[in-house]
């Protein structure tokens, strides 16, 4: 049961279902055992009852056939879990089944949308299909009405194909520049499903198109600056939540693309001769207060 239904009215939100094809996953959850055992300490303050759900709920994920935790104080269940994981980043588990967060994607659809039309604040909204009189930058605009509808994404594996990877990473901090070792998991040749909701379809498909390219070639997940995280879209297509027409009607899906590309080419020229009339009237207002 949802909103739209209990009230009997059509839902403003349109969905998409799409692929990406990912060359190399870096995993960035961390797994430090000290950074764990801070993570769970610093839960105790939630109550025993709470603290032991989540060891629990925590070590199943970690370790799909489980641990007799059963009677062990508190304390020993820190260590246990803690001790099952080895140093460095990794992808978060659920059923056996790696995972990628859907905030994750969105966050890479905001940072596309930050390099592609970054705000400025004398010409206000500038991306294609962008309503008028709009002062916000895109990334805040597509934040407001763009949802990843899935919580995890399953990469399709039961484990990374490469575990505990060790890469050499420069970094510049109090002490100046220095070497470290990152440790890591990665995937190869990754697919990924998901659903993506748009409110009153207000994406057009001129400005998803560079969407998607900014993420193929900047890429997802962690290690992007070397190169990692590249990929491509290779499906895209309406799933529910059919666009309007010009008459306000659902169309019907196999017109889809075509018509919601035809809508928003007929607003662009609508928005034109707008502008251009609002010039020419410019000169007609001064005669008439002269």
């Amino acid at each position: 049961m949802s909103a739209s239904k209990i009230f009997g009215q059509g839902s403003r939100w349109t969905a998409y279902r799409g692929e990406l094809r990912i060359e190399t996953f870096v995993g960035g959850i961390p797994k430090d055992p000290d950074t764990i055992r801070k993570f769970l300490t610093a839960k105790l303050k939630l109550g025993d009852a709470q603290l032991q759900q989540v060891l629990h709920e925590t070590l199943s994920q970690m370790r799909p056939d489980g641990i007799p935790a059963e009677g062990l104080p508190i304390e020993e269940l820190v260590d246990i879990v803690a001790g099952e994981v080895a140093k460095g980043n990794g992808f978060k588990s659920v059923d056996g089944q790696l995972m990628w967060e859907g905030r994750c994607l969105k966050a890479a659809l905001r940072e596309a949308a930050n390099i592609l039309y970054p705000y400025d604040r004398g010409k206000g909204a500038s991306w294609p299909g962008a309503p008028a009189r709009v002062q916000k930058k895109l990334a805040s605009w597509l934040e407001e009405r763009v949802e990843v509808r899935d919580r995890l994404i399953p990469l399709g594996r039961t484990k990374p194909d490469i575990e505990g990877e060790q890469r050499i990473k420069h970094i510049t901090g109090p002490k100046g520049k220095q070497s470290t070792i990152n440790v890591v998991d990665v995937c190869f040749d990754v697919t990924i499903s998901f659903v993506i909701d748009v409110l009153d379809d207000c994406i057009s498909p001129v400005l998803w198109s560079q969407l998607w390219e900014q993420v193929e070639r900047g890429g997802v997940g962690p290690d992007r600056a070397r190169g990692d995280g590249r990929c491509e879209l290779v499906r895209w297509e309406l799933l529910d939540g059919n666009p309007t027409g010009p008459n306000g009607k659902p169309i019907a899906v196999a017109d889809a693309d075509e018509v919601v590309a035809r809508r928003w080419h007929d607003e662009a020229i609508a928005r034109e001769l707008r502008r251009r009339e609002a010039v020419a009237s410019e000169p007609e207002e001064e005669n008439r207060d002269a």
